[in-house]
């Protein structure tokens, strides 16, 4: 997993919904059911967060985040 090589810049907002929902625990159809979307839909978008922050699991993606000490928001309260 690549350090530091990532702005968060390149996350969209709604690339921050999505983490802050993977990282509370929630299913891939959980997460489509909240955000009213496909869950294909989600499953797309998933893969494009894991590309841009170069992780190919869920668990990569929370080692990431923890070990970067990276803080992000999520819009709404979602």
């Amino acid at each position: 997993m690549p350090g530091h090589l990532y702005p968060m810049t390149i996350l969209t907002a709604r690339d921050r919904d999505v983490i802050g929902l993977v990282l509370a625990g929630h299913t891939n159809a959980g997460i489509a059911r909240r955000l009213n979307i496909q869950l294909q839909t989600l499953k797309n978008a998933l893969s494009a967060i894991y590309d841009k922050l170069g992780v190919s699991t869920r668990l990569q993606l929370a080692v990431l985040l923890l070990r970067d000490g990276m803080e992000f928001t999520r819009r709404g309260g979602l």
